[in-house]
């Protein structure tokens, strides 16, 4: 794993010592939202050659926008026993959640809505969908990665607006404690 330097407006990473060819990398960007508990991971994918670039590669940052280049996901973290990392774009149906250990939880769900403010009178749900797991949930590694739960609230939202987001969370552990949490946001 690399470190991206920040260069102002764009981040550079040196690359030296890689053979020429086509790559392709993954970048991860985390955030923390100044005034907020949540943090932000940014994700993008970039395809550069090696040898045509001075063993430099230099990308835009992330701008904080919902549709940006970059895919903005929250990330809700709950001691250090569970974190989920969910797009913050309803276009964009991917979420992962990893737990320190897997046998310890017992139900998983995760809640996503797409709404309107409407001034004055408050809010109009436009589209949501639910994804939930209660057995086997996690892989060995203790993740549950996802790219295609949420594509029927992506289907639903083809060619509608919506201004305003909220995420709801609950995790059971086989002990009965749950964590819980709601997330709203702007667009």
């Amino acid at each position: 794993m690399l470190r991206f330097q920040d260069e102002g407006p764009g981040l550079r990473i040196s690359i030296d010592g890689m053979q020429s060819g086509e790559y392709t990398a993954d970048i991860y960007l985390y955030t923390r939202v100044a005034n907020a508990t949540s943090r932000r991971e940014y994700y993008r994918q970039i395809a550069f050659t090696m040898g045509s670039n001075n063993g430099v590669v230099t990308v835009n940052a992330a701008n904080g926008n919902i549709t940006d280049v970059w895919k903005p996901r929250v990330v809700l973290s709950y001691n250090k026993e569970i974190d989920f990392y969910i797009s913050l774009d309803n276009s964009d149906p991917y979420f992962r959640i990893r737990v320190a250990d897997a046998s310890h939880w017992k139900k998983v769900e995760v809640k996503r809505y797409a709404n309107n403010k409407i001034p004055g009178t408050g809010t109009e749900l436009v589209a949501d969908h639910t994804w939930k797991c209660e057995t086997a949930c996690f892989n060995s590694n203790n993740l549950i990665e996802n790219n295609t739960a949420f594509i029927p609230l992506t289907k639903r939202l083809a060619g509608k607006s919506w201004n305003l987001g909220e995420i709801e969370i609950i995790a059971e552990a086989k002990s009965g404690i749950k964590t819980e949490d709601y997330f709203r946001y702007d667009r």
